[in-house]
C-alpha cells in the first residue's frame, strides 16, 4: 500500500535546494512522481506530487519537515487522485500590455464554464520596439465533454477584444 502527498516549497533561491529535498525522498523510500518549480522574484517555489509505502509515510512526513527552518516553509499535504481527469485539454497563449486583472478576467471566464486552470506560467516583460511591458501567459485548461466549445471561443474572443490581446489556442486534444 502506497500513500501520496503533495509538498510545497517555499524559500529563498539557493544551490542545493532541490538535491536537499530529493535526497531526503529517496532516504525514506519515497517515489518523486511529478512537479514543478520555478525561481519567481528571487524566491524558489515548488510543488512535488510523491507516494510512498505506508508504511514509511510518518517518518517522511516528519524528514521533510525537519528540513523546514525559518526561511523556508514546507507544507506537506496527503493527497488523492479523486478529481476526474478531463476529457479535453485546451491550450491557450496570450499577449498584451500588461496591467491588473488580466488572469482575475480570463479565470472568471473559465470558472464560469466549469473549465480547471491545469497549469498556468506567466512573465512580464519589455517590448522589444517600445519598451512597454507586456504580458505572456501559457495557459492549459481542463476541458469537460460537455463543455459548448463554440460559446468557449466567442467568450475569449470578447476577452481578447476586451483586454487587447493577441490569444491564440490548440483545438482540443483527447485527454488520454
Amino acid at each position: 500500500m502506497y500513500d501520496s502527498f503533495v509538498l510545497t516549497v517555499v524559500g529563498p533561491d539557493r544551490r542545493g535546494l532541490v538535491e536537499s529535498l530529493s535526497e531526503t525522498i529517496a532516504a525514506e523510500h519515497g517515489n518523486w512522481v511529478e512537479s514543478r518549480m520555478a525561481t519567481v522574484g528571487g524566491q524558489f517555489a515548488g510543488l512535488v506530487w510523491l507516494t510512498v509505502p505506508t508504511e514509511h509515510a510518518a517518518s517522511l512526513e516528519k524528514a521533510l519537515q525537519g528540513l523546514a527552518n525559518d526561511r523556508l516553509h514546507i507544507v506537506v499535504q496527503r493527497a488523492e487522485r479523486s478529481t476526474p481527469q478531463p476529457a479535453r485539454t485546451l491550450r491557450l497563449e496570450f499577449v498584451g500590455h500588461d496591467r491588473p486583472g488580466i488572469v482575475r478576467d480570463l479565470a472568471r471566464e473559465l470558472s464560469r464554464r466549469n473549465i480547471n486552470v491545469e497549469e498556468l506560467t506567466s512573465d512580464s516583460y519589455s517590448a522589444p520596439m517600445t519598451g512597454e511591458l507586456l504580458f505572456k501567459a501559457n495557459v492549459e485548461l481542463g476541458v469537460p465533454d460537455d463543455a459548448n466549445m463554440n460559446e468557449l471561443y466567442q467568450a475569449l474572443e470578447e476577452l481578447r477584444e476586451h483586454l487587447h490581446l493577441d490569444l491564440t489556442y490548440d483545438e482540443p486534444q483527447s485527454a488520454t
